[in-house]
């Protein structure tokens, strides 16, 4: 049985949203230190992962790239909530 990597990504999004229940600055924060945690280690399987087309890792790497700009349009709505 092949292992599906994009199932692993929505399964911890998935408990991140379940677990998260405080103010949403501590969900960004917490969405934040789990991606800083995750996506370099989840790139580089990517990216070694043979059995996956060029389209595979490419379809990976854009879902890691939209993760981090989700995160980083919630940091900046944040800042601009704290002025």
């Amino acid at each position: 049985m092949r292992k599906n990597p994009r199932l692993w990504v929505v399964v911890v999004a998935a408990l991140l949203c379940v677990g998260c229940e405080g103010p949403r600055a501590s969900y960004v924060a917490a969405d934040r230190a789990t991606f800083e945690a995750v996506a370099p280690n989840y790139r580089l399987y990517v990216q070694a992962d043979e059995s996956l087309t060029e389209a595979d890792v490419q379809s990976e790497l854009d879902l890691v790239r939209s993760w981090e700009k989700r995160i980083e349009g919630e940091e900046a709505l944040l800042q601009e909530q704290d002025r």
